[in-house]
Formats: structure tokens, C-alpha cells, sequence
């Protein structure tokens, strides 16, 4: 395995570095009702679709690791999914809003859970044993709004589902922040099929909640969907603070 190499990402430049550790996983991941789209970037008129465009993720692409800022970001590979299959699937016609093409993406993937696993003992569990309860999923998804019939927006200016790390760490890496995404903020070995739906692609990550005693770890993760799982493996040294 390669060692991974470091990169620091923009907006993170201003969090502490002394906050835990944040995972980070990118997803590279209808047609829709009086909507003509132009140059990506242009505004377009009214659509009733709150998704721009629907992506299904096959594999893991590459993975990074910035270890100032404790940053694992993962991306994908990803296919374009059928517009108007996910478009009736969730009763995506009531958002009726100006939008730009690729606005607002989103992961077809059923996912029922993800996996996490160490070459190394994990602060009391051995090698090769689930790490789930050590980390939290932190994320956006619309699948609440559409679940309501696009009634119920979230307000953003409530406090965070909490997780150890700070609310302003969190708010930062999330993208949309918009009334129609809903935070995901859950432990990893409570996540429940719905938590893992309509995942935003462009920001996806997962948080542990403390700083491993042993700092050398190869962690595997999995993102489980049935039978099919979608796997990757990646070495990481963690800071002492």
C-alpha cells in the first residue's frame, strides 16, 4: 500500500488543528419540467427538480490524507444514473425554484451501511475488529424534504445532531446548507438504511471521536449495498493532537 500523500484543502485552512479527526469522502456522484439548460454555471429558469443530476458510485477511485488537519478524502468513480427513474422514484417535481446545471447532486446508491476496520489496535479494539462506534458519518441529503412531499425544510439555524467534534468544523465542510438538505450526523454503527440515502456526493465524510493511541493505521473502509460492496484500504498517521 502506498503511503498516502498529503493535501490540504482551501477551506479548511481556518479550523483548529487540534479538532479530531475528519475523514472526508468525496463522491464523484429529471428530466425535468420547464427547464432549458445552457453553458454549465448559467442560470436556467424554474425547475420543479430539486436534483440536477443523479449519480450511482461504482468504486473507489483515489484516496489522500492530510494529517495536519487529520483529512482522509476519498473519491469515487461514478456513472451517470437515469434522470427520470430517480425523478419518479422520490417525487422529485415540487421544488419549482431557479437552479444551475449540477446544482444539486445526489447518490442513487442504497447503501446499508458502511464498515471500518484497522490493521492496528483501535484504543481497545483489536485488530481487524468493527471501528464503527468510534466514528460518525457527517453529511447532506434531500431524502427527508422529498419523503415529506416537499413540505418539511430543515432549519439550519437550529444546533447540529451532535457529534465530538465542533459544530463549526462541521458546518464548514458541509456545501448546501440549504432548507432542503438535511444534516446526516451519525454514529456509524447506529446508521439506519434512510440515513444513507441521497447522499450529497460533493461532501461526505466520516469523524472519529478520538485520536488513536497507536498513530499508524491501515483502515478499510466499505460502503455495503446488498451483495455488492464498494472497498478501499488506506495507510494514515495520525497527529498526537
Amino acid at each position: 500500500m502506498t503511503r498516502i500523500s498529503i493535501t490540504i484543502l482551501n477551506r479548511f485552512f481556518t479550523l483548529s488543528l487540534s479538532a479530531l479527526l475528519l475523514i472526508s469522502i468525496s463522491l464523484g456522484f429529471v428530466s425535468c419540467r420547464d427547464t432549458t439548460f445552457g453553458e454549465p454555471g448559467d442560470k436556467i429558469g424554474t425547475s420543479d427538480c430539486l436534483i440536477q443530476t443523479w449519480y450511482a458510485a461504482e468504486s473507489f477511485k483515489e484516496v489522500s490524507f492530510a494529517p495536519a488537519l487529520r483529512i482522509i478524502e476519498l473519491k469515487f468513480n461514478v456513472t451517470e444514473a437515469e434522470k427520470e427513474t430517480y425523478q419518479t422514484k422520490y417525487d422529485d417535481h415540487h421544488y419549482n425554484e431557479t437552479a444551475n446545471p449540477g446544482q444539486y447532486t445526489a447518490l442513487v446508491n442504497e447503501f446499508d451501511g458502511i464498515s471500518i476496520t484497522s490493521d492496528q489496535d483501535f484504543n481497545g479494539i483489536p485488530a481487524g475488529g468493527e471501528l464503527g462506534e468510534k466514528f460518525w458519518l457527517i453529511a447532506e441529503s434531500p431524502y427527508k424534504w422529498l419523503k415529506s412531499g416537499s413540505l418539511v425544510t430543515y432549519d439550519w439555524n437550529n444546533p447540529l445532531p451532535s457529534a465530538p467534534i465542533d459544530e463549526n468544523m462541521i458546518r464548514s465542510y458541509l456545501q448546501n446548507k440549504v432548507p432542503y438538505f438535511y444534516p446526516v450526523v451519525v454514529n456509524v454503527s447506529k446508521l439506519k438504511k434512510e440515513d444513507l440515502l441521497l447522499l450529497d456526493n460533493s461532501c461526505v465524510a466520516l469523524v472519529a471521536g478520538e485520536t488513536p493511541a497507536i498513530k499508524e493505521h491501515k483502515l478499510t473502509i466499505t460502503f455495503h449495498e446488498g451483495e455488492r460492496v464498494i472497498k478501499n484500504a488506506a495507510t494514515v498517521v495520525f497527529n498526537e493532537k
